[in-house]
């Protein structure tokens, strides 16, 4: 093919433009291609849709049999009804472009940041590509995507002003009351602030040693400092204006309870291993990590290095925080990596070259029609015409029992029903209130009783029909996935019969 020097080309079709559109097209491919996944996305919708109809926050349980009525916090009450909302204008396909929506406005303000920090389109494009890859396991739509933009802005904003003013002061905290009735991670604002007020304190400490040794007179001036007593305000007004939801101090001890009892329930709460690919992608992160901080020339700040010792701790204590750890590290590590010698050397050869430089017209042209084919192409309504039979389904077939739920509905099934816990949120979303699950992925709602008796089940031990008996139970849904074993024992039992089986999973009633 024929090549023109760049200045030839049209802007938009240049190369350059391209890399600037890659983050943005693979936040958007990966927002309309994911699946979506109901592990606990069916109840939030069923909340919302409650809380429309009776125009009042919900706080109890009215999904299960098992622990009906039960009083808690709902802590993420907006979000829910936002779900619902989006869901009744246009099904499941609304809730995919909402989705996308939220990736593209977060990677248009973490772009941002990191072009700030590097100047550079490919190695903008680099650590876009790093925190990305960290964080996309988080990117189901549950309420926790609502405050993934919330998180950057937050982070960029403190990140790039030196000086915080009351304006700033006053935006961050209304951005924080909509955070904390959207869910319960409001608390990485606080502790974001406050490693940004810490780490500039330390950092002015150190810096005013250079003309006063006297460390009575540096925290004076240090005290005098106008961006470190709003930077402590801001701290103080984030954390106050937290009571302003419908449960006032109460939505703090529900934070502490979520995180303290899911950490010995869930997957995701539990200390990252390299044992999937999140966990590998972070422990290679750490080791990019290092080996770029050991070769950068640049001073690293206090307040850098309590923000990577901060989220590398909380990346290593829980899986779901890996993604916080990329988002906070990747501007770090791209203003260092962009430091070193040989990086700063290949850069201003670039920038010298750049007059000379020559590009296809034709090939880039092809790059945009593939970017907007396979835009279009994944769009939910055009999904189930793609040739790849696998990618034409918006719920995963393998994982969802659809036809599980339909035949417990078509078939009337009566009385109790034990699930697998992993199933509840769809069993919810397509069976209530006709049939009340036994219990689904609220892990940390669930009593220690009802916990002990579902993990007997799920285990097989000596009693567990004596279990099934104590609550009733007259069929059971189990997942081939999450339940082998208990399939394999429960098969054996001359007191059920399996009535139903597909791929994904069984069904038992009583004989």
């Amino acid at each position: 093919m024929d090549t023109m020097k760049t200045e030839q080309i049209p802007p938009i079709f240049r190369l350059k433009t391209i890399y600037y559109i890659l983050p943005f097209w693979l936040a958007a491919v990966f927002g309309l291609r994911g699946y979506v996944s109901f592990t606990d996305l069916g109840y939030y919708l069923k909340f919302g849709e409650t809380m429309i109809e009776k125009k009042a926050v919900i706080s109890q349980d009215i999904f299960t049999h098992t622990f009906f009525g039960l009083q808690y916090v709902n802590s993420g009450w907006l979000s829910q009804v936002l779900l619902a909302w989006c869901e009744r204008l246009g099904g499941l396909e609304s809730l995919v472009l909402l989705r996308v929506g939220i990736l593209l406005l977060t990677m248009a303000i973490f772009y941002h940041l990191i072009r700030k920090q590097t100047k550079h389109h490919k190695i903008t494009l680099l650590f876009i590509v790093f925190a990305a890859t960290l964080g996309i396991g988080n990117w189901g739509i549950r309420p926790q995507l609502f405050i993934i933009p919330f998180f950057v802005f937050f982070y960029s904003y403190l990140f790039r002003k030196e000086k915080i003013t009351n304006s700033s002061i006053l935006l961050l905290s209304l951005l924080m009351i909509l955070w904390v009735n959207l869910h319960s991670s409001f608390t990485l604002a606080i502790i974001m602030a406050g490693i940004f007020l810490l780490g500039r304190t330390a950092d002015g400490y150190h810096d005013t040693g250079r003309y006063c040794g006297n460390t009575i007179k540096r925290l004076k001036l240090l005290s005098n400092d106008a961006g470190l007593r709003r930077l402590l305000l801001l701290v103080i007004v984030l954390t106050a204006v937290t009571l302003i939801n419908p449960y006032g101090i109460n939505i703090w001890k529900d934070v502490w309870a979520n995180s303290s009892i899911s950490a010995a329930r869930s997957a995701e709460w539990q200390p990252t291993a390299m044992n999937d690919f999140t966990g590998y992608c972070f422990i290679v992160s750490v080791v990019l990590a290092g080996i770029i901080m050991k070769f950068s020339p640049r001073k690293v700040t206090w307040t850098e290095a309590l923000l990577l010792l901060a989220f590398l701790f909380a990346g290593f204590k829980a899986l779901r925080m890996v993604m916080w750890w990329g988002m906070v590290s990747a501007p770090i590590l791209a203003a260092h990596f962009c430091s070193i010698e040989w990086v700063r050397r290949r850069i201003s050869g670039e920038k010298e070259k750049a007059k000379a430089e020559t590009e296809c017209l034709v090939l880039n042209i092809l790059f945009f029609i593939v970017f907007l084919i396979s835009i279009i192409g994944f769009l939910p309504w055009f999904r189930p015409y793609l040739p790849i039979k696998s990618m034409r389904n918006i719920i995963d077939p393998r994982n969802a029992p659809a036809a599980i739920a339909n035949y417990v509905k078509e078939e009337g099934l009566k009385g109790n029903m034990f699930n697998d816990i992993n199933w509840g949120s769809y069993l919810i979303w397509k069976l209530w209130p006709e049939y009340k699950v036994f219990a689904d992925n609220r892990l940390h709602l669930v009593p220690a009783e009802t916990w002990k008796d579902y993990m007997d089940v799920d285990l097989g031990l000596a009693d567990w029909e004596k279990i099934l008996n104590k609550y009733n139970i007259s069929f059971v849904v189990l997942s081939k996935k999450d339940n082998k074993r208990t399939i394999e024992f429960i098969g054996e039992s001359q007191n059920w019969k399996k009535v139903y089986e597909d791929k994904a999973g069984a069904i038992f009633v009583r004989k």
